[in-house]
């Protein structure tokens, strides 16, 4: 987001084992360098993905943010991975099996993903929203050719959103899903774009 500026990048070691936890980081820099951007998506699609998304292009002062309850059907079938990324029940359920190993894994990658799957079977939705692009309007993501010609393309959460998938198939769903959509702010025409 915002091509990711080095002066705002959260602290690292330099073999990057180590990264400055959210908090820190958020009441360091990110609330004041990306003041329109709300808490819950600065941690987990700038904080986290810091580098590793391909959307540095989204400028966050030009677009919106919104908090939005959908019904989970129209959700799952109207928003699209961006290409080459697979969100499908296939995926989903994978996701499930590996997440819900038999033996104890200590692996932090496991634990933190295996806490997502249980939250998930056991609510029937995510416990974070996903963050989706509402491009209606406008196409306005950029990110080297992978954002499919959808008027919806998912942003951040794609494990989330595969496991949904899943559970929907199950039909272990609730019928309503919160989601944060980007939509880009309406441009001011200046006074030679008027009409006559």
């Amino acid at each position: 987001m915002d091509e990711y500026p080095d002066g705002l990048a959260p602290l690292e070691d330099e073999h990057r084992l180590w990264k400055e936890p959210f908090q820190a980081w958020w009441e360091r820099v990110g609330r004041e360098g990306f003041p329109s951007v709300p808490r819950n998506i600065a941690r987990h699609l700038v904080h986290r993905h810091w580098h590793h998304s391909p959307w540095m292009s989204i400028k966050s002062r030009a677009v919106a943010f919104t908090l939005e309850c959908w019904g989970s059907s129209e959700l799952l079938e109207k928003v699209v991975p961006a290409s080459g990324l697979n969100c499908d029940v296939e995926r989903g359920e994978w996701l499930l099996e590996y997440l819900l190993p038999q033996k104890p894994y200590t692996g932090r990658y496991r634990q933190n993903k295996t806490s997502l799957a249980k939250i998930m079977i056991r609510r029937g939705e995510w416990p974070t929203p996903i963050v989706i692009a509402d491009q209606t309007t406008k196409r306005f993501l950029e990110d080297g050719g992978v954002v499919p010609d959808v008027d919806f393309v998912l942003v951040e959460g794609h494990d989330r959103f595969a496991i949904a998938q899943a559970l929907k198939a199950r039909g272990s769903i609730k019928p309503k899903l919160s989601v944060w959509v980007v939509r880009p702010l309406p441009t001011v025409a200046t006074r030679q774009e008027l009409p006559s």
